[in-house]
């Protein structure tokens, strides 16, 4: 059993045999010794970058969901610390992040260029871990360049994957969130570190769509009414959300309108809608009822859809 004394002991040998390492190392590529030390700790203070295009993201999910087993490109890079925190907000790398790669760190990087070995990565779907695996990239150079690589992501369970993907589209609007995660094993001459990443996506993966949140007869103040009279123009108040999170969405609403009864069209109106992501907003349809009635309504989507899915409202239409 080894004692407090042998276990500082044992440290302290290390710590000596690491000094007696850079010392060499320093002689040898003639560089001051606290030149090593601080390019080092440089390099343990920046970040990973793995980026992965929105595109790629959703054409893995897509052939994930059509029972392939897709590799998916992937860009490996050093993030500078000024910087490191960028990756964990955006959702595609904007082409400016690349040309700030070590671009406040050039001085470190004057006399050795840090490679990797290996990468650990975790893939998760909103936040629920579906695979991790490590591969092993032999020792590329870390340039100011990515540098890209095709990984075999297999999955062991892809049924569990499509379930929380197509859970996710449903609830989200077409959207999944989509995250790499793991740590990467970089080399500065003798010196190893594990530096962290995380890079997330929402890729669509289904038709973006609004969601039905309610409707209502209004007049033109903006009230609810449950009658009218002939020639009169009124107004029908739908309310829809868009359930994304990054995705603003574009789209065409049709409401008809229907003579209650007979279910015979009367009228026709179509809108474009632009809701920002997570928002919700409404859109007012006008008509004109030509005659004494009851009148009803639906909407349909862009792709033809019904989005009410209650029973819409009639109104009834008197003699002026």
């Amino acid at each position: 059993m080894m004692t407090s004394s042998h276990l500082k002991g044992h440290q302290f040998e290390r710590a000596v045999d690491a000094l007696i390492l850079t010392l060499i190392a320093s002689l040898a590529l003639g560089l001051p010794l606290g030149d090593l030390y601080r390019d080092h700790g440089e390099i343990t203070r920046m970040s990973i970058l793995l980026q992965v295009g929105e595109e790629e993201s959703a054409d893995y999910i897509n052939r994930v969901l059509n029972g392939d087993e897709p590799e998916i490109e992937v860009g490996i890079g050093l993030l500078s610390p000024k910087y490191r925190m960028a990756q964990e907000r955006v959702v595609e790398i904007p082409d400016y992040v690349r040309k700030r790669f070590l671009a406040s760190a050039v001085e470190p990087f004057v006399y050795r260029i840090p490679k990797v070995s290996v990468i650990e990565v975790e893939l998760l779907v909103e936040g629920e871990p579906m695979q991790a695996h490590t591969f092993d990239l032999g020792m590329e150079p870390l340039h100011s360049e990515l540098i890209y690589k095709n990984l075999n992501f297999t999955l062991e369970d892809p049924s569990h994957f499509r379930e929380a993907v197509e859970e996710s589209a449903r609830l989200h609007g077409g959207e999944v969130e989509l995250t790499l995660r793991g740590r990467a094993r970089t080399h500065y001459v003798f010196f190893k570190s594990w530096l962290q990443f995380s890079t997330t996506h929402y890729p669509i993966v289904s038709a973006p769509e609004a969601v039905y949140s309610s409707s209502r007869w209004v007049d033109l103040s903006g009230l609810p009414i449950h009658k009218t009279v002939a020639g009169q123009t009124i107004y029908i108040d739908l309310r829809v959300e868009n359930p994304a999170r990054i995705h603003t969405l574009h789209g065409n609403v049709t409401a008809i309108i229907y003579e209650a009864g007979t279910m015979e069209e009367v009228h026709r109106i179509e809108k474009m809608m632009m809701l920002a992501p997570s928002s919700s907003s409404n859109h007012y349809f006008a008509f004109t009822p030509p005659r004494p009635g009851a009148y009803t309504y639906e909407f349909k989507g862009s792709d033809g859809k019904i989005l009410l899915n209650e029973s819409s409202a009639s109104i009834l239409v008197e003699s002026g």
